[in-house]
Formats: structure tokens, sequence, C-alpha cells
């Protein structure tokens, strides 16, 4: 079908467009609200700037098609195939995108607020700088997708798989991550307060510099990682794997990490006041010495020697002033 004959259609009153082939068609900046195009063929269209608002697009294939600046609010995408599409701009808040394929889709800048993508397929998209506040990620696939700067606030993304993501400098804030795929992913810079990390598996994970500050990191597998200056203060760490994870100069300031496991792991430079007394496994610990001042501003410095670093932390780091003190 031609352009020309759609939008003809579409002025008589036409909105049941199912199944038709619309491949190469040009309908930039055409406003299509209410069109049923399920199951239609929208491959290498153009459509900058087309208005689909609550369009029926379930199952319709735009494969490299051109949406810069489309509108889309409210639409339903559910198993759309939108690979190698152009999304830049692109307004999808509230979209039903569950079980849509966006694999190596261009959305910089795009707006999938309370968007659902649950169960999606985005691996290598380019997501930088896009709006992706509360929108629904359960069980999507995200890997080596640039979600640099993106914000992501109070998104679920329980189960989620983000290998290789790049997700540096993003807004995570509130975010559910619960039983997430996270190895390898490039946190670093990202604010991640009060989110949900839960049993977790972000071994290898880049989070340096990432403000953690009252996230649940309980259960979670952070073996190998760097928190290299990370604030992590008042999060909870209880029973997390922290093996040869490097946390120099992280600030720890009340953490709860009772039952982690710190075999390996580099502590020189952290922050660790008000840290509560644990049952911690702390075997090859590396660090030279603590902060122990109440804001984590150097006025409380604490240098421990190799011989003093396991007892410091089998007995709990509350007692570490005592070693200083006594000069054990």
């Amino acid at each position: 079908m031609e352009a020309e004959q759609l939008l003809r259609k579409y002025a008589d009153g036409t909105r049941r467009f199912i199944g038709v082939n619309l491949s190469e068609v040009d309908l930039s900046h055409a406003s299509l609200m209410h069109i049923n195009l399920r199951n239609a063929c929208l491959s290498v269209a153009n459509l900058t700037g087309v208005n689909l608002y609550q369009a029926n697009l379930r199952g319709a294939n735009f494969n490299v098609a051109k949406l810069t600046g489309a509108k889309l609010t409210q639409a339903n995408l559910y198993g759309a195939n939108l690979n190698v599409a152009n999304l830049i701009r692109a307004d999808f808040s509230q979209a039903d995108l569950r079980h849509a394929s966006l694999l190596r889709t261009e959305a910089m800048r795009a707006n999938f607020c309370k968007a659902n993508l649950s169960d999606a397929n985005l691996s290598g998209a380019i997501l930088s700088e896009a709006n992706l506040s509360q929108s629904n990620f359960c069980g999507a696939n995200l890997s080596e997708v640039n979600l640099s700067r993106a914000s992501m606030v109070g998104a679920n993304l329980v189960r989620a798989t983000f290998r290789r993501t790049n997700l540096r400098g993003a807004d995570l804030s509130g975010a559910n991550f619960h039983a997430s795929e996270l190895r390898r992913v490039c946190l670093s810079g990202a604010k991640l307060v009060e989110a949900d990390l839960r049993e977790a598996n972000l071994r290898w994970a880049d989070l340096s510099g990432a403000n953690l500050a009252g996230a649940d990191l309980s259960g979670a597998k952070l073996s190998g990682a760097n928190l290299t200056g990370a604030n992590l203060t008042g999060a909870n760490l209880a029973d997390t794997s922290l093996v040869y994870t490097d946390l120099s100069h992280a600030r720890l300031i009340g953490v709860d990490w009772r039952g982690t496991d710190l075999s390996g792991a580099i502590l020189t430079g952290s922050k660790l006041y008000g840290v509560s007394r644990c049952g911690l496994v702390a075997e090859e610990v590396t660090c030279d010495w603590v902060d122990m001042s109440p804001n984590g501003d150097g006025s409380e410095i604490q240098q421990l020697t190799p011989e003093q670093v396991g007892d410091v932390f089998q007995c709990g780091l509350a007692e570490c002033a005592a070693f200083d003190r006594s000069g054990a």
C-alpha cells in the first residue's frame, strides 16, 4: 500500500490496516492516532515525527525504520520488531513493548517513562541519556546496551540481564535489580541510592565512584568487583560475597555486613565509622589504614600492620580504634 492511499483511507475514517505492507513508505509527520497496524510491515519506512498515539502495532515489523521524534505514547507494540531502528528522541511513554525486539536500536534521548518492556530483547541497543524512569524491564535482555547517563529511577529490573552493559553515570535510584545478572557491567559514577540489588550477580562489575547509599546488596555476588571510592553509607551488605573486591577509599559508614566474605578484598583507605560487629570471613585482606572519623573526613586515621588486619576484622571494626590506642 502506498502512503497516499493509507492517508486517504485514514482521513475517511478507516483505522483497521491489519497486516498491510508499508515497507519503505514515507509517512513522516503524519497523524495516525488510534490506527490499527497489527502485524503490518513497516521495515525501512520513514516515520520521522509520526503521531501513533495509542496505536495498535502489536507484532508489527519496524526493522531499520526511521522513527526519530515519533510519538508512540500508550501504543501497543507487544512482540513488535524494532531491530536496528532509529528511535532517537522518540516518545514511548506508557507503551506496551513486552516481548518486543530492539536489537541494536538507536534510541538516544528517547522517552520510555512507565513503558512495559518486560521480556524484551534490547541487546546492543543505544539508550544513552534516555528516560526509562518507572519502566518495567522484568526479565529483559539488556546485554551490551549503552545506557550511559540514562535515567532509570524506580525501574523494575528484576531478573534482567545486563552482561557487559554500559551504565556509566546512569541514575538508578530506587531501581529493583533483585536477582539480576550484572556481570562485568560498567556502573562507574552511577547513582544507585536505595536500589534493591538483593541476590544480584555483580561479579567483576565496575562500581568505582558509584553512590550506593542505603542500597540493599544482601546476598549479592560482588567477587572481583571494583568499588573504589564508592559510597555505601548505610548499605545492607549482609551475606554478600566481596571476595577479592576492591573497596579502597570506599565509604562504608554504618554498613551492615554480617556474614560477609571479604577474603582477598582491598580495604585500604576505606571509611569504616559505625560499622556493626559481625562474623566476617576476612582471610588475606589488604588494609594498610582506615578512616574511623564519624564523617569520613580523615581526622581519625588508623594505621594497621599486616598482623593487625586479621584481628581487626575478626573482632569487629567497632573496636578498631583500640588497636591504635594500645599500639597492639
